[in-house]
């Protein structure tokens, strides 16, 4: 999805640099603010936050943005929109997670009881959100991607919550108090489910591609 002319291209939230040490752009640039995974991006990179970038108006072709908006907190994540917007002098390309219904993945931390979700999204995104997330540019292409996984609908959750069961927080770490959940492994929990409890979970569940990844262009 990244366009031919593209010759610059900013990656925001880049991690280990999965995705900018894969693009093949004359000039790349990874920003996070973690400086341990900055170490295995193979190109220039610096730690810096996403609402304050330090590059000048429309420095970069593109900005990419994969898994990052829809983790930042209300307020951020505004600025961050308009940070991306003002570096990009002509195309923004984003991935988020595909209608996620957040009430599914929201745990309760056994050490402090904070309700938190599992992976710390803040909001959900849809094609149609999607629409004018970027002030000054159009969304021009949307795809659902990777595999289609079963979803929790909410009459799920409903009954879920009703009966006092609620995913476990295996492999997490709660924002409040910081504690460590263990995986199932370490902690002894069994993990297998009936064969009636598998038939329940195919009929309440819809499938859905996990992610969407949408390409903007400047107006």
């Amino acid at each position: 999805m990244i366009p031919e002319k593209t010759r610059s291209v900013l990656e925001v939230g880049c991690g280990a640099g999965l995705i900018v040490n894969r693009v093949t752009a004359a000039e790349t640039m990874g920003i996070d603010l973690s400086a341990s995974a900055l170490r295995d991006v193979t190109g220039p990179s610096l730690q810096c936050s996403v609402e304050d970038l330090p590059f000048d108006d429309g420095r970069y072709d593109l900005v990419i943005a994969s898994e990052v908006l829809e983790h930042l907190p209300t307020g951020v994540c505004e600025l961050a929109l308009s940070e991306i917007a003002r570096v990009a002098s002509s195309n923004i390309l984003i991935s988020v997670p595909n209608r996620e219904y957040l009430a599914a993945s929201v745990t309760k931390c056994p050490a402090c009881g904070c309700r938190y979700h599992r992976n710390l999204h803040q909001r959900s995104y849809s094609p149609k959100n999607l629409k004018g997330l970027f002030e000054g540019f159009v969304l021009t292409d949307c795809h659902e991607i990777g595999e289609k996984e079963p979803r929790r609908s909410m009459f799920e959750v409903f009954l879920r919550r009703a009966v006092g069961a609620s995913a476990p927080p295996w492999g997490t770490v709660c924002p409040n108090c910081m504690a460590v959940h263990d995986a199932p492994e370490a902690s002894g929990t069994a993990t297998g489910a009936t064969p009636r409890e598998g038939e329940v979970k195919r009929l309440l569940r819809r499938h859905e591609a996990s992610w969407l990844a949408a390409l903007y262009e400047r107006t």
